[in-house]
């Protein structure tokens, strides 16, 4: 099987990680390909004789598998490489709580045992596509977590009208506001007090960001809505969030959301699931009593 190593950075502290990864695909059947940005920086550090592949090779390379190796947010910035291609991918944490990269160091021999043996499941996670306004976004006006609107003073506060297949639902005042995917539902939109809705539930949610109107809750959604959201407020911009990529767009733009046309194939080994991890990753239900 052919594997792309993918990752933002490497320290000095992660290389041991990284040298280990590679010795246990080598053991293990894997060939290893390295994306190129990524490859170059840490060339010196684990010595030549490997490939590297650049983004517009992807399409012409057979790639089993993508291995994301960091934390929840390199497997975010590895999706507008991957694109519409469907070449599954698989998190490999080197980070901190990892809700999408779910492999340990400890769990890599595990993992590979599991790629080989074909006991997994690929889940295709849905996005969230940004059909208007297209400028300054790039090429890839899609978020697999969220698309976010919020303020650009910390002193003021955004008022939101949002709008659901242009029936009006509510108007939100506060520092913003999140649509979010099931997978987005346990990032930012959790922090916002919203509900973890489970990967495969064909929904969006729309979270607000410290509402000042107490009453106002989150509410989940079909995802075949069509969202638009009108910003207003006192300053003159806004700031508009596709995952990790931000814009800033000037107030009372309209901004018109729709569930993307394809999603992501995320690798879900078959000995866990989305209940296991949330039980696992935020101690969700532990008795603390003892």
């Amino acid at each position: 099987m052919k594997v792309l190593l993918f990752a933002r950075r490497f320290d000095q502290a992660t290389i041991p990680k990284l040298k280990n990864l590679l010795s246990k695909l080598k053991i293990n059947g894997f060939t290893p390909v390295f994306y190129a940005p990524f490859y170059h920086s840490i060339a010196p550090e684990i010595g030549s004789g490997y490939s590297s592949l650049n983004i517009e090779d992807f399409k012409s390379e057979s790639i089993d598998f993508i291995f994301s190796i960091g934390g929840d947010g390199t497997l975010l910035e590895c999706v507008p490489l991957v694109k519409d291609l469907c070449i599954p991918v698989i998190g490999f944490n080197t980070g901190r709580l990892g809700f999408l990269s779910t492999i340990g160091p400890h769990e890599i021999d595990e993992a590979l045992m599991y790629l080989k043996q074909g006991e997994y499941t690929i889940e295709t996670r849905s996005m969230v596509k940004l059909t208007s306004p297209l400028g300054g976004i790039g090429e890839f006006p899609y978020a697999l977590n969220e698309i976010s609107i919020q303020k650009d003073y910390p002193t003021s506060m955004l008022s939101i009208n949002v709008y659901a297949n242009d029936r009006f639902l509510n108007t939100y005042w506060g520092d913003g506001i999140l649509i979010s995917t099931p997978t987005g539902s346990t990032a930012y939109s959790l922090s916002c007090g919203g509900p973890m809705v489970s990967p495969d539930s064909e929904t969006l949610i729309i979270t607000p960001i410290a509402g000042h109107n107490l009453t106002i809750r989150p509410i989940v959604i079909p995802d075949s809505s069509k969202i638009r959201l009108i910003p207003d407020g006192r300053d003159r911009q806004f700031i508009l969030g596709l995952d990790s990529r931000t814009i800033v767009i000037p107030t009372s733009t309209e901004i018109m959301i729709e569930k993307a046309e394809f999603g992501l194939k995320l690798v879900r080994l078959n000995n866990r699931d989305f209940f296991s991890t949330i039980r696992a990753k935020l101690a969700w239900g532990l008795d603390i009593r003892n």
